[in-house]
């Protein structure tokens, strides 16, 4: 076969611009040090680059985030030792400010000193790290701790920073003030279980369920001795009760079946009323007839009333919800809040929901703050001031009792009254006297008490077993225990210690009692204070200076509790410290091993490069003077 002069000049051209391309892709991998600069160079490597870079990017990431969390805990621990090294000097002053040889103008210099020592541990807690503060919970561009109120006012949040300090989550990586230093009250604990309704409305990320383990979702098998036989109900999409209901309903209706789904009549789950006997179970092992306390594994025409579903309070809770439906109408009920010397008016008239109730007492700017609690079954009241004492009380309505919050209710423990000293009592003897002002007289022994409804109980009975016209109660209006004479005799009614017992003084019932009146409220002594290290130091402070050894003498044993609790955190940040700098170690070791391995793949290995370099130029060459050469020929050499 003859070629002809076109097609061997397309043949050359065609050679050498592929030669040329591959030695211009050779010389650019030379010029870049890369194997694979774009994915068409080698689509597999390029793919498996692709990969490595990814790997490596979220490496980095992880061990950068691993050395910040290291350094900021480092200067956590750093502020810890400040706090420490404070501490024991201030347990130094207290030892040597008790007993004779200890001089007032000696326990003078010791307050001065802790005075210097309380503004240095104010500076810790708002110690900062790269613009950062160390103890500021999630807020860390807020001073968390302020000169407020007549105190030290924590202003920061609770909780806690996190970061992917390993490539299967997130890790915690901080302390917050309250739990170094103890900046809020831990005791003002809502004593009443809201106990909200289950609506139509409710979400069932509210309900903690008939297994206290939340709704897990799936389906429903209903099993019927009627038409419709069996036949499932999918609630997998289902956000809400009224879902539910709703799903139930449609499906019983679209298979012919007369079942019925509707709020219990306890207000707190769900109803099944069958058109026919019918059992319920879940499907697959599932356990959501269960969840919905509707379970029915023996089929039954009798309606089917499902189980406490358990609805906790969150913010956004009606409060015509609380109380199983029953709500709360605060109209022309108001209560009081003292924190130090600022009282406040709580007016919950407007309140709709929790929230409105959580932001009215939050917005009071005394330094107390509402939250739902945990469990979420009621509302908790904290005081943010250290060195300032908080109360919350009724003002002629049961506002604050009926939502749980008030700090001497019948409820209250007598261990935690006068800031958790309790009360002192005379084991097996009486422990106080009641005259009344027609002069009958009764004894009352408190040794069975445990809560102040305990209390009432004892001196009533006792009363009324000694025919005294004695009443007892809690104050409607403040806090503090109500003695009510109604004797109607012309003397003055007393209150009386018996047998070196302190009850009296405990409950506050030692105040001067008028000779006219015929009845006495005693004072507060269900207050509520910061028990941290810096309201320890303030009383230790105040105590110095008036001289009170039996008071420098408990405080000191406050700082010493301080001092352990603050080692004790300080031990679990050096473990933290130690497993971030070993995980910190492990990510780097990791990241220079895939570095490695993407060098391999990505990096040119320049000694093959330069060889297939020479080979191309080579055969470019030749390419180019066999073209020349075949090209030259013309008619009379394939005549000769």
């Amino acid at each position: 076969m003859r070629i002809s002069s076109n097609m061997a000049l397309d043949n050359f051209i065609f050679q050498q611009q592929k030669l040329l391309s591959s030695l211009f892709k050779e010389q650019m991998q030379l010029s870049t040090g890369l194997a694979v600069r774009v994915p068409s160079d080698n689509p597999g490597q390029a793919s498996r680059l692709l990969k490595l870079t990814e790997v490596e990017e979220s490496q980095q990431q992880v061990l950068e985030n691993i050395r910040f969390a290291g350094d900021f805990l480092n200067a956590t621990d750093a502020a810890l030792t400040d706090v420490t090294d404070s501490l024991i000097r201030v347990a130094q002053l207290a030892s040597g400010a008790v007993g004779s040889l200890s001089l007032p103008e000696e326990r003078q210099a010791a307050a001065i000193e802790i005075d210097a020592i309380l503004q240095q541990m104010t500076s810790t807690a708002n110690r900062q790290f790269l613009g950062l503060y160390l103890f500021g919970g999630r807020d860390v561009t807020t001073q968390p701790l302020r000169s407020e109120l007549d105190g030290l006012r924590y202003v920061g949040d609770t909780g806690t920073l996190s970061a992917r300090l390993a490539f299967d989550g997130n890790d915690e990586y901080n302390l917050t003030a309250h739990e170094v230093f103890g900046l809020l009250s831990d005791r003002v604990q809502g004593s009443v279980d809201l106990d909200p309704a289950v609506t139509r409305d409710t979400r069932l990320d509210e309900l903690n369920g008939a297994n206290g383990l939340g709704v897990r979702l799936g389906s429903l098998r209903f099993t019927e001795n009627g038409p419709a036989g069996t036949w499932t109900a999918d609630l997998t999409a289902a956000t809400s009760i009224g879902q539910i209901i709703d799903i139930i309903n449609r499906t019983a209706a679209g298979v012919g079946s007369g079942l019925i789904a509707d709020l219990n009549a306890a207000s707190n789950g769900i109803r099944i009323t069958p058109g026919d006997d019918v059992a319920i179970t879940t499907l697959e092992n599932g356990i959501l007839a269960s969840d919905l306390g509707i379970l029915t594994s023996t089929p039954t025409g009798a309606a089917i009333e499902g189980l406490d579903l358990d609805r906790r309070v969150t913010n956004s809770t009606p409060i015509a919800d609380l109380l199983g439906g029953a709500g709360m109408d605060f109209t022309g009920s108001t209560f009081g809040i003292t924190n130090g010397s600022h009282t406040v008016s709580i007016d919950l008239t407007p309140a709709q929901t929790v929230q409105d109730i959580v932001n009215t007492i939050n917005n009071t700017g005394i330094g107390v703050r509402a939250r739902v609690n945990d469990a979420g079954t009621g509302i908790d009241v904290l005081n943010e001031i250290s060195g300032s004492v908080m109360s919350i009380f009724e003002e002629g309505s049961t506002a604050a009792a009926d939502l749980g919050i008030r700090t001497l209710n019948t409820t209250t423990l007598l261990d935690d009254l006068n800031f958790g000293d309790g009360v002192r009592r005379t084991e097996g003897e009486d422990d106080l006297e009641i005259v009344a002002k027609d002069g009958s007289t009764v004894a009352v022994n408190l040794d069975s008490a445990s809560t102040i409804q305990d209390v009432i109980d004892l001196i009533n009975t006792a009363a009324t077993a000694a025919g005294v016209g004695i009443a007892v109660s809690l104050s409607g209006t403040g806090n503090g225990i109500r003695i009510a004479d109604t004797t109607g005799g012309a003397g003055g009614l007393q209150i009386n210690r018996l047998n070196f017992s302190d009850a009296v003084l405990d409950f506050g019932l030692n105040g001067d009692i008028d000779a006219a009146a015929t009845e006495f409220v005693g004072s507060d002594v269900g207050g509520v204070k910061v028990g941290g290290v810096f309201s320890a130091l303030i009383e230790l402070r105040a105590a110095l200076l008036v001289g009170d050894e039996r008071e420098i003498t408990k405080t000191a044993g406050k700082i010493d509790d301080a001092l352990t609790d603050v080692t004790r955190v300080q031990g679990r940040l050096g473990a933290e410290v130690r497993a971030i700098e070993s995980r910190g170690q492990q990510t780097l070791e990791a990241v220079e091993a895939t570095t490695l391995l993407l060098s391999e793949v990505r990096d040119l290995d320049f000694a093959e490069a330069i060889t297939r370099f020479q080979q191309t130029q080579t055969a470019l060459q030749a390419s180019l003077l066999a073209s020349g050469q075949t090209l030259d020929l013309s008619l009379l050499n394939f005549l000769s």
